[in-house]
Parts: structure tokens; C-alpha cells; sequence
């Protein structure tokens, strides 16, 4: 019964997605997976043009399905991804998708080509859930690039024959905080998920709206959705009334902003270019929640600092404000120096282009 149910589920998709009809280019670069396509565009990491192998149903090639169909007499996604990537035969396979277990197995069948994985958000530790059943000791995967040497040095035990820190590819594209002016407004961070179990914005929320209103500042919501948010606007809106919205996460913050959520990618980012950041982690006191949900990690950190706290405590959380209200420009720097390892930022993505140069060569 299972296995029908997933034939019409297969079926259902193949029939909804966009049809290619004529068989794929072939490259010496193939991108694993649509996501990250963007990203890799906009910071012009890869010199040379690619083919898109679609993952997720996107976009079905009729002929590459039909052949890997003939194949076996049987259908299986597994099969489709192995047959266009062995039309291709591509050189380097890149993934933006640093989770993708089915990538680690069919490496299995082309041993010659180099695969490299691109880290494109913070991890917990449900990450290693996804290689649950791959064998952790035979490094299998050529290159992993990552976020910072914190998250280096947890996996370099892993599949990887070699990690390097590069930073995150799309934060390392826009521009270091240089200065700063006296703050106007706070950017609260979105991680709007509907039917979230563990969804203490609410709470976070009354108390930053107090503080806003104490030190005369605006508070801005930095929405997680760019489309389809209607649902996360009136979340926000059900909290704290009218707000200002911003869609433009990377241009949205300045100066004048101070950057407060519990723990996106993104507020590692604004801190890695030198915006006044406040991580509130919070998430990780609740029960369905582990200790990678902690500041900082994998690295090893105090469950509170000047510019975070994993309590739920509107006095710990004012006093994070104020301090980040009132610190110079240069004594932050030094405090970006000491925690550097949470979040590296390469301007330009020059380590990556290096690398990348190199391996392409």
C-alpha cells in the first residue's frame, strides 16, 4: 500500500512540473538541486556556465525519464537523478543543499567526479540526521565549504576530505558596517514557521516593543517569506499592531539599526559584518529543543553574554540593549575579534573563487 501511495505521489508531480523535451546541455559544472542557483549567480563564484540538475520536480527532462525508465522498467527519483547526471558527465557537481544524503549515495557510482557541497545556512544538530545511515568514516565528498571554523572543525570528522571556512557566499557580497550613528530603529529578525510548536516570538516580541518604546526606537520586522507572507504579516501585526516590514533582509539593516532575533543565519551574518547584533536564544531552553540551539554553536559558550542570553527574561534582555545602545564603534570591533569564529566574512568571496579556480582548472 505504501509503496503505490508513493507511485501516485511520483506520478502527481511528474505530471505538474515543467517538461523539458530536448536532452540537457552537457558541462564540465553540474548544479545539484535549483536552490542556490541565485546565490551562486549573484556572487560569482563559478567562472564557467552549468547545467541545473532539478532535484525536487521542478522541472522533469522527458528524455533522460523515458531512458532511465527503460533502464530497469521501473521509475524511481534515484534512478532519474543517477541517468542525467551520467548523460552530463560532468567534471565537479556543486550543491548549494549542505544536507543532501542522496548526493553522498550516488557519488557512490561516479567515483571520478569531484563533489563539492556549499553550506548555505547555521546547523543544528538534526543535521546529522540526514546521513544517518552513511557510513561517517569514508571520506566520500572532495570539498565542503562552510560558514565558519566553528562548524569546520565539527564536521571535519565527517565524510569531507576537505573543509574550508569561506563564510557565508551571499552575506560575503554586501558591505562591512564601517561606522556607526546613533541607533533609530531595531530590526527584529523573522523565523515565521505557521504551526511552530516552539514559536516564543510572541513573548519576545511584548518585551522588545517595551524597550523600543523606553528608548524611543522603531521596531522593524525583517520578514523570513519574500512571497506568499500574508500570513506572517498578520502574525506580526496580531502582536505588536502596525509595524514597519522589510523584505530586503541583506540592504535592510545600517548604521543606525540594532539586529535582535533568536538564532537565523542572518544574525550571524550582521554580525560578521559589524552590525550591532543581539541573539536571544531562547529556543534552546524548550524541551523539544537540544543544546545546538545554544549561541554559538558547536563552539562552546556561556548561556549568556553581553550580547546574548538563552533566558527568557525581559531585564536580561533589556540590559543586552542598553549595552549595545551604548558601545563604541571600536570596542565592538573587539568584540567581533573574540567571537570571529561564529560567523567568517571573506568581502568579495575571494577564498572561494581561489579555491574554486583551482579545483575548475
Amino acid at each position: 500500500m505504501k509503496a503505490f501511495i508513493k507511485t501516485i505521489f511520483m506520478i502527481k508531480k511528474i505530471i505538474f512540473s515543467k517538461k523539458e523535451f530536448l536532452l540537457p546541455l552537457k558541462k564540465n559544472i553540474l548544479l545539484f538541486d535549483e536552490n542556490g542557483k541565485d546565490q551562486i549567480n549573484y556572487s560569482k563564484i563559478i567562472k564557467s556556465d552549468y547545467v541545473i540538475l532539478n532535484t525536487r520536480y521542478e522541472k522533469i527532462n522527458l528524455m533522460i525519464l523515458f531512458y532511465s525508465f527503460f533502464k530497469k522498467n521501473k521509475y524511481s527519483n534515484y534512478l532519474y537523478l543517477n541517468t542525467y547526471i551520467e548523460y552530463c558527465d560532468p567534471k565537479i557537481i556543486i550543491t548549494y543543499i549542505d544536507t543532501s544524503a542522496r548526493l553522498i549515495e550516488i557519488k557512490k557510482n561516479f567515483e571520478k567526479i569531484i563533489i563539492i557541497f556549499i553550506q548555505n545556512g547555521y546547523r543544528q544538530k538534526r543535521w546529522n540526521k540526514s546521513f544517518a545511515l552513511i557510513d561517517n568514516k569514508k571520506k566520500i565528498i572532495d570539498y565542503y565549504f562552510v560558514q565558519n571554523e566553528n562548524w569546520q572543525n565539527y564536521v571535519k570528522d565527517y565524510f569531507f576530505k576537505q573543509v574550508y571556512t569561506v563564510g557565508s557566499i551571499t552575506n560575503n557580497n554586501f558591505k562591512y558596517c564601517s561606522n556607526f550613528k546613533q541607533i533609530k530603529s531595531v530590526h527584529w529578525v523573522s523565523q515565521y514557521r505557521k504551526n511552530n510548536k516552539n514559536n516564543l516570538e510572541p513573548i519576545l516580541l511584548k518585551y522588545i516593543k517595551k524597550i523600543c518604546l523606553n528608548f524611543n526606537l522603531s521596531l522593524e520586522i525583517i520578514l523570513a517569506h519574500k512571497s506568499k507572507y500574508k500570513d506572517e504579516v498578520k502574525f506580526y501585526k496580531d502582536i505588536i499592531g502596525e509595524c514597519v516590514l522589510q523584505v530586503d533582509s541583506y540592504n535592510a539593516v545600517n548604521e543606525e539599526s540594532l539586529i535582535v532575533g533568536i538564532d537565523s543565519t542572518f544574525l550571524y551574518e550582521s554580525f560578521a559584518r559589524g552590525f550591532r547584533t543581539a541573539f536571544l536564544t531562547v529556543r534552546s531552553t524548550q524541551k523539544d529543543c537540544d543544546e545546538s540551539y545554544n549561541f554559538g554553536w558547536p563552539g562552546k559558550y556561556s548561556k549568556d553574554g553581553n550580547f546574548w542570553t538563552s533566558e527568557l527574561d525581559e531585564q536580561k534582555i533589556f540590559n543586552i540593549f542598553k549595552y549595545l545602545i551604548n558601545i563604541s564603534h571600536s570596542k565592538w570591533k573587539n568584540e567581533i575579534a573574540n567571537y570571529e569564529s561564529i560567523m567568517h566574512y571573506d568581502p568579495g568571496n575571494k577564498f572561494i573563487k581561489k579555491y574554486l579556480s583551482k579545483i575548475t582548472k
